[in-house]
Order: C-alpha cells, then structure tokens, then sequence
C-alpha cells in the first residue's frame, strides 16, 4: 500500500522536471525575446549607460546588409554568432523570392544547406554573400542553428514555414 501511495507524487515529480526542462530549452533558443535589431538595440543602450558586459559593448551595431534573389516577395533574414571571438557577429540579408517556403528560399539563393529528412531541412550551415568573401558558419559538434520569428522560436522547421513576403527570420548561432 505505501507503495502505491508513492508512486503517485513521484510522477508529479518526474512531469514538473520534464516540463521545466522543456521551458528552460525554450527558453534559451533568443536569450530574450526581440528580432536580431532589437538585441543589438538593447545591447547598444546598455553600452552608452555603461551597463553591460565587455561582450556586449562590442556588438556589431549595424548589420552588414546584403540583398539576394529576385521574385515577387521580400523576406528578411538576419544571421547572428555570438559565439566568435566574444562579440557578435550579425547579418541581415534582404531575400526576394517567388518561393512558397522559407527552407526554399534560402537553398534557391544559397544562403543555406542541410540534409533532407521526414521533418524537411535540417540546416546545418549557413551562408551569407559578402563582396569580400562569403561568411559561412557550419554547425559544430554541440551548436545548432536556432530559428525565431517575431521573437519566438518556431514550433516547425524552415520547410513547413509558409512565406507571403515581409516577413522577419532570425537565425542564431547556439550551444545545445
């Protein structure tokens, strides 16, 4: 009988765990909600006040800004490391495209690559195009790509992501 009496607050136990850890990795996709311009905003504010990290004040305030493709629609798509060197390294890449998808887009422009699976593309590296040389960052053991739109992690992956144009993509650079 005591037996059973345990293993009721010992599933409560393991959900309240399993539920937090889920928010937790949620949680740590953004570090903060915003798009890749309102994060390097707050991180510029807290630099002029004097309140933030060595790291911070070393962001890149203006983005490199490169424009891709041709098509009908205009979608954004900023590209954030902040994993190299202590500072952050930021793109905004303007894509026009006739393209129903978001993983279309960017593999039709070559600003993406992965593998293909049953839940679409798994991006693996991403590629901006710069007159100087092109940054590439792929995944490394350990990193992923995090996507967000509006600010939120996405609940699907870039092929189920339909596109009607204006819309905002942040892609950033993360420890699992």
């Amino acid at each position: 009988m005591k037996m059973k009496k345990l293993i009721l607050p010992l599933r409560l136990l393991l959900i309240a765990v399993l539920i937090a850890a889920v928010a937790l990795t949620i949680a740590s996709c953004g570090n903060g909600t915003g798009t890749g311009t309102q994060k390097a905003t707050d991180a510029a504010t807290e630099a002029a006040a004097g309140t933030g990290t060595e790291a911070e004040t070393e962001v890149q305030l203006e983005p490199e800004e490169v424009e891709v493709g041709e098509g009908a629609k205009t979608i954004t798509v900023n590209v954030i490391n902040k994993q190299e060197k202590g500072s952050e390294v930021w793109y905004k890449v303007i894509i026009k495209t006739d393209a129903e998808k978001l993983a279309d887009a960017l593999t039709e422009n070559g600003i993406a690559e992965g593998s293909e699976s049953e839940y679409g593309l798994y991006i693996t590296k991403l590629i901006v195009p710069l007159e100087g040389g092109n940054y590439e960052k792929e995944a490394e053991d350990g990193y992923w790509w995090c996507l967000e739109q509006n600010g939120e992690m996405t609940s699907v992956g870039a092929s189920f992501i339909e596109i009607s144009g204006g819309e905002e993509f942040d892609f950033t650079y993360l420890t699992y």
